[in-house]
């Protein structure tokens, strides 16, 4: 019996799928692969479309899209009906609204830029998935509709006494927070679980194996906790950066972009400068890493630096990164060794 897998196309009749897409997971011939490929240049353009005119409304005139926003309309609803007596919470209230929706519309703005860097690389390098379609679809309805109206905000009116009788309720996460950072790509044996928040290696042998967060970062500091929760003998990671530009690798620490760290055992302790490994006794690193170890590593995009902190052994490192050589946007990139290391973002 032939082992052969015809082509996934059900106008293709005699076809032998010869290329499997990573998205899908469906198997192509020749042909079909390039319609295929077609159909998914034509889906993204539809996100770019989507894209470029969420951009427009951002761009659009800030004071006059605040002052008729519909919250305020109801905020005047109110003060007609209460007159003198409500004049000045009514006002209070306004400046109130209207400086949460300018830092509400900051924040988007922020999360916008993001999406807008990861289209522009995904696109120049044609690496996409149908998967991503999904996440970038979602993250723009977010936006929109947060535009439009933000969850976190409401506006609660009783008539409780003169000085409380309209009160805004405000519950606004910083970009940081609300966009926490998940692990996305990854290449070699390693799987990512539990809501993208957990790394595994899971390969049968000992062999490299590298995972990429999803954020992007190009301004501001940002931190990233994580837990070492299997490290087998304490003996090897890589805790770092590259430039979201650079290609994926096994062994991302060899990255011309990667600056970073080796956890592993004092006698190999090693820090990586653009993907060259040094002995980290002249950078002040002791390579003290070890299983169940809780870590917290900091982006400052704004001094171009990355710090890495343990928590266990209170002990604080940090790298000036060459912007030249890793350029803006950054990612996060972890590296694992042995079959069943893992790391979980926290």
């Amino acid at each position: 019996m032939s082992s052969q897998k015809p082509c996934a196309n059900p106008k293709c009749e005699k076809g032998i799928g010869i290329l499997a897409c990573q998205g899908c997971q469906r198997v192509f011939c020749k042909r079909h692969t390039t319609e295929h490929h077609e159909e998914l240049s034509m889906e993204l353009e539809k996100i770019i479309y989507e894209h470029n005119s969420i951009r427009n409304r951002l761009q659009q005139n800030d004071t006059l899209e605040i002052l008729t926003h519909p919250l305020l309309k109801q905020i005047d609803e109110w003060e007609s009906k209460s007159l003198k007596l409500v004049q000045t919470a009514a006002e209070e209230a306004r400046n109130k609204i209207q400086q949460i929706l300018i830092e509400n519309k900051s924040d988007l703005i922020k999360d916008f830029r993001i999406l807008t860097q990861e289209l522009a690389i995904r696109r120049a390098t044609e690496d996409y998935v149908e998967t991503d379609f999904d996440r970038w679809k979602a993250e723009l309805i977010r936006i929109k509709e947060e535009i439009k109206m933000p969850k976190h905000l409401k506006i609660d009116k009783d008539f409780i006494s003169s000085g409380d009788m309209i009160k805004i309720t405000s519950q606004v996460l910083k970009s940081s927070q609300r966009s926490a950072e998940k692990f996305d790509q990854v290449c070699g044996y390693i799987q990512v679980e539990d809501n993208r928040r957990l790394a595994v290696h899971y390969g049968l042998n000992a062999r490299d194996a590298s995972v990429y967060g999803k954020r992007l970062y190009s301004n501001g500091s940002h931190n990233i906790r994580l837990k070492i929760e299997t490290m087998q003998d304490n003996y090897w990671l890589f805790l770092g950066i590259i430039s979201a530009s650079s290609s994926l690798r096994e062994n991302v620490y060899t990255t011309k972009s990667a600056y970073g760290w080796g956890g592993t055992n004092e006698s190999s302790k090693f820090v990586y400068l653009e993907g060259i490994e040094n002995n980290g006794t002249q950078y002040g690193y002791d390579g003290d890493i070890r299983k169940n170890d809780i870590l917290e590593i900091v982006l400052n995009c704004d001094q171009q630096t990355i710090d890495l902190f343990n928590i266990r052994t209170n002990k604080k490192y940090e790298i000036t990164v060459d912007i030249h050589r890793c350029p803006f946007p950054w990612k996060l990139a972890i590296s694992l060794y042995y079959s069943g290391d893992s790391v979980r973002l926290i």
